[in-house]
């Protein structure tokens, strides 16, 4: 098991890197519902000055897991 989450990791590569980042809204809520996180936390701790730009697209429902298709508003 990872030692830091993931928005952790993110956090600590744009820092090192001095960028900003792409933020997958859409990645994050599907992520959630797959693995049972709370997209909320996750979002909450990314800081919104490293954001550049948001993507948000859609989804698939299936049985148990929800895909990432993009192809849903």
């Amino acid at each position: 098991m990872s030692e830091m989450t993931e928005w952790e990791f993110l956090n600590e590569v744009v820092e090192r890197a001095d960028c900003r980042i792409f933020l997958d809204v859409n990645n994050i809520y599907v992520s959630s519902r797959n693995h049972d996180f709370d997209p909320y936390q996750h979002i909450n701790n990314i800081p919104a000055e490293r954001v550049a730009q948001i993507h948000i697209a859609g989804h698939a429902k299936f049985e148990k897991y929800i895909p990432d298709t993009l192809d849903h508003r």
